[in-house]
This record gives C-alpha cells, structure tokens and sequence, in this order.
C-alpha cells in the first residue's frame, strides 16, 4: 500500500500527567493541544508572554521564531521552550503545564421537553 502524498504526518505527544494527543505536521504543540480538549496554559499565543512554557523530555522541535521573547536565558539555560512556538518533528514527551481550572471536564445537564431531548453543558 503507497502512502498518498497528501497524507499529513502526526506526532504523537504524551505530557508528563500521561495525557496524549495527536499534534498534525507543521502545528505547533499549544494548537494542538488546545483542539484536543488539553487545557494547556497560554495567554498571548505569539511567544512574548512565557505562560505556555514547557520541558522537553523526549523529542526534537522546530521554532517558529528563533528566540522568543518569553524566554529568558536562564529558561534557556534550562531547556525549556514554548508550546506556541514549538513544532514536534515527530513523537515526543512534554511537562506541559496544565489550566486546573480550564481542564475540569463539563457537567452535562440532560433536559427533555415535548419528547426531545437536549444535552446542556454547563
């Protein structure tokens, strides 16, 4: 079987809390996270802020800027790096630091009115 062309690579991503989800060829590792329901931390989405910092375990990363301004030498020094600016070449493991407030799962409320019925998250 050929593997068509058009077919997009993935890497596999696990955090330190045993959390995996798939991250697309080219997508950074906060994107990726956010679109599988991982409530990674972050707040400017641009690497100025630092919020979505992260510790490589396992795994290489391409950059999308070189050197981000959210990053200080001693993060640097340290190995951290951005999840807003950070593209798994392939699969990896990750401290990713996780929203505890953001990543509780919702309530679901279920409401049946007139023999419909109608899932609510609250």
């Amino acid at each position: 079987m050929v593997e068509s062309a058009l077919t997009a690579r993935t890497a596999n991503v696990i955090t330190a809390d045993s959390v995996q989800f798939a991250c697309a060829e080219g997508d950074t590792l906060l994107r990726a996270a956010l679109r599988a329901g991982v409530a990674a931390t972050y707040e400017c989405n641009s690497g100025g802020c630092g919020t979505c910092k992260f510790l490589p375990s396992e795994g290489e990363f391409t950059q999308v800027q070189d050197e981000p301004k959210g990053l200080t030498e001693r993060d640097r020094r340290k190995r951290r790096m951005l999840a807003c600016q950070s593209v798994p070449t392939g699969d990896c493991t990750v401290s990713l630091v996780l929203d505890p407030e953001a990543s509780r799962a919702p309530t679901s409320v279920f409401h049946q009115d007139d023999g419909a019925l109608a899932r609510i998250l609250m």
